[in-house]
């Protein structure tokens, strides 16, 4: 008794350079995309107007306002490519919503108020700091936990009560 052939043959022809093309595009089309914060998390702010934390500050003149309002300000320099602070917004949103009414949180977008980045010489992100009037009073590089947020926001607190 015989046994079947089971050798495989290629009966197939290799994908042309258009095929090839296609299917790349056809990968990239299917690859997620974050486009930073949603529009939810950042409150647009109008003059001085807009109070609920957080706040995105576009210019400084915009920022300066909620310097001389007399409120410890709690800024988070970020950019919309950047991982650890599309992981940080969360927080910072949520300790922003509980401080509400006792400091400001603002939202720095580095690709977009380039003079306060450059003012402020931040060269890494997410870069927070703390200020009381127009001084800085706590610096923190990189992502933080919410505990160690909000002890960076009350010594600020703190800080503006002397």
């Amino acid at each position: 008794m015989a046994l079947p052939d089971t050798r495989l043959t290629r009966t197939t022809q290799a994908p042309s350079f258009e095929d090839t093309k296609m299917a790349k595009a056809k990968k990239k089309s299917k690859k997620k995309r974050y486009s930073g914060p949603k529009s939810s998390m950042l409150k647009k702010s109008k003059a001085s107007g807009s109070k609920g934390n957080p706040i995105a500050v576009r210019s400084q003149v915009e920022f300066e306002r909620y310097l001389d309002e007399g409120k410890p300000v709690i800024v988070d320099f970020w950019a919309e490519w950047c991982g650890p602070c599309k992981a940080f917004a969360p927080t910072f949103e949520k300790v922003g919503k509980e401080m509400e009414g006792k400091a400001y949180f603002l939202k720095v977008d580095t690709e977009k108020a380039t003079e306060l980045a450059n003012a402020f010489r931040i060269r890494s992100i997410p870069t927070v700091i703390a200020m009381v009037g127009d001084e800085v009073v706590d610096t923190s590089l990189g992502m933080m936990s919410e505990p160690a947020l909000r002890k960076m926001t009350q010594r600020a607190i703190d800080l503006s009560l002397i």
